[in-house]
C-alpha cells in the first residue's frame, strides 16, 4: 500500500491506480478502460448476413413481389447506418441502453433511410410500416443477442 495522490488516501491499495508522484489513472489498467479496450467486438459480416437472411425471409412473407427492393433497401441500410449500430449495440452490451431505447433508435434509423426502392416500387404504406416492424424487431433480436454474448 502506498500513498495514492489521485485519492487523497494514505493506504491505497487500488490496483488501477499509479502510484506516481503527478498520482494520474493508469489507462491501461484502470477497470472501465479495460473493459472498453478488452471489449469483444461483434462479428458484423456474420450479423449483417444473418440479418439479411432473415428480412429476405420477412420480405418474401410481407412485400412479395418487391423482395429484390427490400433485399436492396436493407443493404444499403446496413452500410450506411454500420457505425451508429455498432455504437448503440456496444452501449446495450454494456447495459448502458436498453432493449426499448434500442429498438427506439433502430426505428429513428429507419425512418430516416426510407427505404426508397420499396418506397419507389409502389409498395403500400400500411405494407411498408408491417415490414420496418419486422425488421426493427429482427435487428433487433439479432443484435441483442450478439452483444448479449459480448458481456
Amino acid at each position: 500500500m502506498t500513498n495514492c495522490p489521485d485519492l487523497k488516501a494514505v493506504n491505497c491499495d487500488e490496483p488501477w491506480h499509479k502510484h506516481s508522484d503527478h498520482g494520474s489513472v493508469d489507462r491501461f489498467t484502470d477497470p472501465d478502460v479495460v473493459s472498453d479496450a478488452h471489449m469483444k467486438s461483434i462479428d458484423w459480416s456474420a450479423i449483417t448476413k444473418d440479418i439479411e437472411r432473415q428480412v429476405l425471409d420477412l420480405a418474401r412473407e410481407i412485400v412479395g413481389k418487391y423482395v429484390d427492393e427490400a433485399s436492396n433497401d436493407i443493404k444499403t441500410f446496413l452500410e450506411n447506418s454500420k457505425d451508429s449500430l455498432e455504437r448503440w449495440s456496444n452501449l446495450l452490451a454494456k447495459g448502458d441502453l436498453d432493449r426499448d431505447e434500442f429498438q427506439f433508435l433502430l426505428k429513428g434509423q429507419l425512418d430516416v433511410a426510407e427505404l426508397h426502392a420499396l418506397k419507389q416500387a409502389g409498395l403500400a404504406k400500411v405494407k411498408l410500416d408491417l415490414f420496418v416492424k419486422g425488421v426493427v424487431k429482427i435487428l433487433t433480436s439479432v443484435i441483442a443477442s450478439a452483444a448479449k454474448g459480448l458481456v
